[in-house]
């Protein structure tokens, strides 16, 4: 019977015993191995992308480097949804990184240098209830497609070691 608590899949492995010997009433389930079912069903109990592939479609958008996805088995640990979520911590050597997949298409991932990638399909939120700095230590670029409007409460102080430079097609 598969679970959503336990984890289990039909064609699993499991390591049990009865607290009730003979009687079978009383099973105690102490772990599992992946199973796979018999020839004629195609179901694997170890995700693909554990196995070094991958059925994710992520169209690149924008700036939006590739995946750093280059799993090798057994190193990449995946728990995927029936609906199609995915959470993989990867320690393929060399190629290490977290993966955190919505099945809309939203992710975050950390490949093995440390760069994050975050893609939203829909509407992103951020709320800080505090303070919030940004500290960039190279260039950044903020580029919008639709309109952008700022609001401010107290004061906007820009300040440039260089030039400041603001250009429009239309001053109104």
């Amino acid at each position: 019977f598969p679970s959503h608590d336990t984890g289990l899949e039909i064609g699993s492995t499991v390591f049990d015993f009865f607290m009730d010997g003979r009687s079978a009433q009383h099973p105690v389930m102490i772990g599992t191995m992946p199973g796979i079912p018999g020839k004629d069903n195609n179901k694997h109990d170890v995700p693909l992308e554990a196995r070094g592939s991958t059925r994710i479609n992520k169209p690149l958008q924008g700036p939006e480097p590739k995946s750093a996805f280059a799993a090798k088995y057994p190193h990449n640990k995946v728990t995927k949804t029936k609906q199609g979520h995915v959470i993989e911590i990867d320690d393929t050597p060399g190629h290490e990184r977290i993966h955190v997949y919505h099945k809309s298409g939203s992710y975050v991932e950390f490949n093995e240098a440390g760069r994050m990638v975050t893609k939203v399909v829909n509407d992103n939120y951020s709320i800080i209830a505090s303070n919030d700095v940004v500290d960039i230590k190279g260039n950044a670029t903020v580029h919008v497609t639709g309109n952008m409007d700022y609001t401010v409460d107290g004061n906007i102080n820009i300040s440039a070691g260089g030039d400041c430079n603001i250009t429009s097609s239309k001053m109104t």
